[in-house]
């Protein structure tokens, strides 16, 4: 996981979508993420790279989620245990 990093983030419909400097790329349930099951479109698409490429952050919601609780999140969601 050392040379993983997070590139970018976008949302589809209700759902995180991350791409990862590797090219790989995830979805995400929002409903692992209080804050940004809550904001609005226009809020979650306010974030920026942290840490290098370790984090994201959204300023408008004070939120910020490592690559680690994403890689979480994609574990959770894949064995069906939803929020």
């Amino acid at each position: 996981m050392n040379d993983l990093c997070i590139k970018s983030v976008s949302f589809s419909d209700r759902t995180p979508n991350v791409e990862f400097t590797d090219g790989r790329c995830i979805d995400l349930p929002l409903e692992f993420f209080a804050k940004l099951n809550i904001a609005t479109p226009p809020e979650r698409a306010q974030w920026r790279i942290i840490e290098k490429g370790l984090g994201v952050h959204w300023e408008l919601l004070d939120e910020d989620v490592s690559l680690e609780n994403l890689l979480l999140a994609y574990s959770r969601s894949k064995r069906g245990a939803y929020a």
